[in-house]
């Protein structure tokens, strides 16, 4: 869980920092992927016991938020004019 969460900022800020839109665009998707991968995560650690459902609910709404909140971001990008 930990190495998904972290791969998410680390992929934005790498995206950043490139020369293309399209490369910023591809650093984005995959920091997608990793919350996907980080959703699965939460689910899979909610049903082996090792954190509440409460907790669960609670991390599953902030990992939904901001998957919206990265789409939103990639649409933003891709519709801006160079």
């Amino acid at each position: 869980m930990r190495r998904a969460a972290i791969s998410v900022p680390a992929n934005i800020v790498e995206g950043a920092m490139r020369n293309h839109k399209k490369e910023y665009v591809q650093s984005l998707y995959i920091a997608m992927g990793s919350l996907a991968e980080l959703g699965y995560y939460i689910d899979f650690a909610g049903r082996i016991g090792y954190i509440k459902q409460s907790d669960v609910e609670d991390l599953k709404s902030i990992n939904v938020h901001t998957l919206k909140t990265l789409r939103a971001l990639i649409n933003h990008i891709t519709k801006a004019k160079d």
